[in-house]
Order: C-alpha cells, then sequence, then structure tokens
C-alpha cells in the first residue's frame, strides 16, 4: 500500500474554499511535529533546570542560615536576678517620685542605706508621713525608665549600671547611674552617680525643682538689674554670711582672711575681698554683687539649668547651660523658705572665676 497524498478542497463555514492537505491521514502539517518537540522538550528542561536549582539553594541556605524556631527565646536585658530587681526598684522609684508614698519603695531599697534615706528625707520635704501619698501628687507627673543595664560584681558588692531617664514636665534627662547591692541582697543598698564617683545621688521630686528654679529666676532677674537687696534676699544664708565677712574685710588694712565657715580657702577669699574693694563695696549686698566677674554675670543671667540631681537630702544641683554647652554647677540648698541658691557652693566649683 502506497502513501495517501490527496489534494481537497473542504467549504468553511463561510463557505469560502481553504486548502487542507491530509499527510498519512492525519489533519495536521507536517512541520507540525517537529516543532511540538521542540516545545515540548525546552519545558521539560526549564522544569528540571528549576528543581536542580531550587534543591542547591536550600542546602546553601540551611548551611548558611538556620532556620529560626517559632520557640526560640528573645534576648532580654533582664538576664539576671540582680537586673529584673533594679528594673522593679527603677518602677517603685518612679511611683515614689510621683507620690512621695515610702512604702512603693521600702521592698526595693534596703531602709538601712543611704539612698533609702533620702527617699525618706524627700517624703518630709513634701509633707508626707510616708504611709500614703501627698496632696499635690495628682498635679505631678513624672516617668522613669532605664536603657543600656550592665552587671558587674566586685568583692561583696554587685552592681547594676543604666541609665535613668527620667521624663517630666522639664522635658527628658538622662542620669548614668549605678544601683550597688551589699552581700547579694535583693534590695538596693545605694545608688551611685558615675559622673562623681562616690556620689548618693537621685533626681528630685518635680516640687524641689520648681522651687529651686523659681529662686533662680529671682535671682538672675534682681542680678540682672543690679537688684542688691534682691539678689540677699533669695540666696542662701551661708552666702549672706560670706558677704558680710568680704564686706568687714574690705574696710579694713588687709584681707584678714577667715579660714571659718562658710568658706574656709584663704585663697578664694582673698579674690572676693579684692572685687569689693574694686567696686567700693561696704555694705554686705553690694560685697555680695560684687562676688561676680562680669563672665560669671552674664553666664548666670543668660544660662539655663539642667540635669537635676539631689546629691543629699538637703542639696541639689543643676548643670548650667550656656550656649549649648555645660559650663557650670549651680548648687541649691534647703532652707524654711525653699530651695535657695548657694553662691558660696558656686564660687568653690569655680574659684571665683580665677585661673
Amino acid at each position: 500500500m502506497t502513501d495517501l497524498d490527496i489534494q481537497i478542497d473542504v467549504p468553511d463555514d463561510d463557505d469560502l474554499n481553504s486548502p487542507v492537505r491530509v499527510v498519512n491521514g492525519s489533519w495536521f502539517p507536517p512541520w507540525f511535529k517537529a516543532v511540538a518537540v521542540l516545545i515540548l522538550g525546552a519545558l521539560a528542561a526549564i522544569v528540571i533546570a528549576a528543581f536542580l536549582i531550587g534543591r542547591s539553594r536550600v542546602k546553601v541556605d540551611d548551611l548558611a542560615v538556620p532556620p529560626a524556631s517559632p520557640t526560640a527565646p528573645i534576648a532580654s536585658a533582664a538576664a539576671s536576678p540582680a537586673i529584673d530587681s533594679s528594673l522593679e526598684a527603677v518602677q517603685a522609684w518612679e511611683a515614689f517620685a510621683q507620690t512621695g508614698d515610702l512604702t512603693a519603695v521600702r521592698p526595693f531599697f534596703d531602709p538601712a542605706g543611704p539612698q533609702y534615706a533620702l527617699f525618706a528625707a524627700a517624703a518630709d520635704q513634701r509633707g508626707s508621713d510616708g504611709t500614703g501619698p501627698t496632696p499635690t501628687a495628682a498635679t505631678e507627673r513624672i516617668g522613669f525608665s532605664a536603657r543600656n543595664l550592665a552587671e558587674s560584681k566586685s568583692g561583696n558588692l554587685t552592681t547594676v549600671s543604666m541609665d535613668l531617664v527620667v521624663t517630666s514636665s522639664q522635658g527628658q534627662e538622662i542620669f548614668p547611674y549605678d544601683l550597688v547591692y551589699v552581700d547579694g541582697a535583693e534590695q538596693v543598698w545605694t545608688v551611685v552617680d558615675r559622673r562623681a564617683p562616690g556620689t548618693v545621688a537621685l533626681p528630685p521630686p518635680q516640687a524641689v525643682i520648681d522651687s529651686a528654679s523659681q529662686n533662680w529666676t529671682l535671682f538672675t532677674s534682681s542680678l540682672a538689674i543690679d537688684n542688691a537687696a534682691g539678689v540677699a534676699a533669695v540666696v542662701s544664708e551661708g552666702t549672706r554670711q560670706l558677704a558680710g565677712q568680704v564686706a568687714g574685710a574690705a574696710s579694713g588694712p588687709g584681707d584678714e582672711a577667715s579660714a571659718a565657715e562658710p568658706l574656709s580657702d584663704p585663697e578664694l577669699f582673698s579674690v572676693l575681698v579684692a572685687r569689693a574693694r574694686a567696686a567700693s563695696a561696704q555694705r554686705p549686698d553690694d560685697a555680695l554683687m560684687a562676688f561676680l566677674d562680669s563672665d560669671q554675670r552674664r553666664a548666670l543671667v543668660t544660662g539655663q539649668l539642667g540635669t537635676w540631681t539631689q546629691v543629699d537630702p538637703n542639696r541639689v544641683v543643676a548643670s548650667l547651660i550656656v550656649d549649648g554647652q555645660r559650663t557650670a554647677t549651680v548648687p541649691f540648698v534647703a532652707t524654711a523658705e525653699g530651695w535657695a541658691f548657694d553662691m558660696v557652693g558656686a564660687l568653690q566649683a569655680s574659684k571665683g572665676g580665677s585661673r
């Protein structure tokens, strides 16, 4: 039998004639099989290549980055009992700052330690008996949080270092503090300010900051207009006592440097006496105005206070910011009328501006 190769005309649906070849009893053109083989071969090659590449990538990824377990623990700063205790102490400290209630800090700070003594003194100043919140608690808004916690041990001391972030109506301040535990105790014995090693410190309550800030505003306003009486009215008693000593020495024949309180530095006393004489200051108020040279006066009048720290129950300090730079420490002391600027402490810190 021979191959059948017939050319016929088949009418289309539209009654037009179209040529169709019947090859070996099939309706497909002769080149169709070749094209189909090529297409199927290409598709098969693509599928096989994708499968092999996928298996290779999974193996490489498995070696490079092991798959994470959904139950793997998340790393936390609270990785030890001491750090856990410190975080709880910070929360209690925040509660105390808001209310003045000593019961908030008693479980976390050793009642025999220096830090608890500061809390007790602050509670007394706020009019709290330590058994409940003060009447002014509702008006104070302050928040504490801890960052960059680290633990270290030395002898019988365990120290948890942190940056204590205090947010209040004055803004946000960061205090680099060490919380110290003794003999493995779970209560904080003391808090050390790393900026002044060995100094017990805490951010003062907002009421203390407000009182000292108001005093500072009165002081700088009086200083700016050369109101000697106004300046004398808002400085500490020790500062006024020193002004009387300097005025007495300035009116005499010599320096008569005093080694008595409140200033025991003879060199600094001589500097103040010389300034009083140059200003012809005979009265204590006038001598007080002469304590400051022009640069010191300008800095005090134009500067802003920031970073408040309470270094003992009756003393707080603030950094003086001038042109964006910390230039001095401004001390205040507690008085019956409130917190007064202690110029004696400021002069001692700056040595009267002498170089």
